[in-house]
């Protein structure tokens, strides 16, 4: 049973799952079942994005660059977390206020981080 749900317009989908099986019929997306297969897509110059749950997050954290988090003024509970991020390996470049309504009832903002010595 496929439960990936739709294709994001414009964008080519890499898929990291243990089932060589998925068969995802659209032209966007790749379905790799493979780690190292994701090699090709490290020396691009192109930016790629990766999302998870949180295994993936945390099978791919040390080879991001970048890194683009909401963080949510608030504690909430629950058993799977993003990885803890290495303050000292990151710099924060960008930090935006998001903005609090209705749909948004937490203070949140989008944070932009770049790994040093790149």
């Amino acid at each position: 049973m496929n439960h990936f749900g739709r294709v994001l317009p414009n964008r080519k989908h890499i898929i990291l799952c243990n089932d060589a099986e998925l068969n995802i019929d659209n032209e966007n997306v790749e379905v790799l079942d493979d780690i190292s297969k994701l090699a090709k897509y490290e020396t691009s110059d192109e930016e790629n994005f990766v999302i998870g749950g949180a295994s993936i997050y945390k099978l791919l954290l040390s080879k991001a660059e970048k890194l683009y988090i909401t963080e949510i003024n608030e504690e909430f509970e629950g058993d799977v977390y993003f990885p803890e991020i290495d303050k000292n390996e990151w710099t924060i470049v960008e930090r935006e206020k998001g903005l609090k309504d209705e749909k948004n009832p937490y203070d949140y903002e989008y944070v932009t981080y770049v790994r040093k010595n790149q």
